[in-house]
């Protein structure tokens, strides 16, 4: 495979628990750094921000990784719920031109493994009271990457490899997923059923497509 040009790329992994988002994109971060400069992980937001509960000094700042069990939480009080939106929504946009843009300018591959997108399938994960419309009113001020996978597999797939998610809450996200991506010129479903290295190899051919055409 012929080395990329220098034009830098973000991509965005979506997917319910239990579609393989992190280990696609561990896998495709070896597959592709001898083609970028550099390559920058993200999860969900740029994080220019720290947790609000660092910023106030109610908890240290350990990062944890990934949720093993993201609905094992009560419902949180809608005050606090939009205060968090909120300062998440700066995190999204100021932490793009700050912490992430000079990075693509500079000819990097950003992944996010999941994103802004996420409050339009499941606002309970990240522990939102609000209502499920508002994330959409501030959906153009968020950057769309240039290309966001969508990772699907049916809902026995994902409930046999993580069973923290009730079968019935994968089949809404799903739906819900797959009306998202619809919507949206930038994204591509893949399956998640496949091996991973056809995965990544079917991302890595879609981004050098991409940034042939872009030059």
């Amino acid at each position: 495979m012929a080395k990329f040009n220098k034009k830098g790329i973000m991509i965005v992994i979506l997917g319910p628990d239990g579609s393989g988002k992190t280990t696609v994109k561990e896998e495709l971060t070896k597959e592709l750094r001898s083609f970028f400069p550099s390559i920058f992980q993200f999860y969900f937001r740029p994080e220019m921000l720290p947790f609000p509960g660092v910023l106030l000094g109610l908890r240290e700042d350990i990062r944890v990784g990934v949720n093993p069990n993201p609905h094992g939480h009560k419902k949180e009080n809608p005050v606090k719920s939009f205060a968090r939106f909120f300062y998440y929504l700066i995190d999204f946009i100021a932490g793009y031109w700050i912490k992430v843009y000079p990075l693509i300018k500079k000819g990097s591959l950003v992944i996010f493994d999941r994103y802004y997108y996420d409050y339009l399938v499941d606002l309970f994960r990240y522990n939102m009271s609000i209502p499920s419309w508002f994330p959409k009113i501030f959906l153009p001020f968020i950057h769309a990457p240039d290309i966001t996978i969508y990772l699907d597999a049916s809902y026995k797939i994902l409930y046999k490899r993580k069973q923290e998610i009730p079968k019935n809450e994968l089949k809404r996200q799903i739906k819900a997923y797959n009306n998202l991506i619809n919507k949206f010129s930038h994204a591509i479903t893949i399956s998640a059923e496949k091996p991973v290295k056809e995965i990544v190899k079917e991302i890595t051919d879609i981004i050098q497509n991409i940034r042939n055409k872009n030059g």
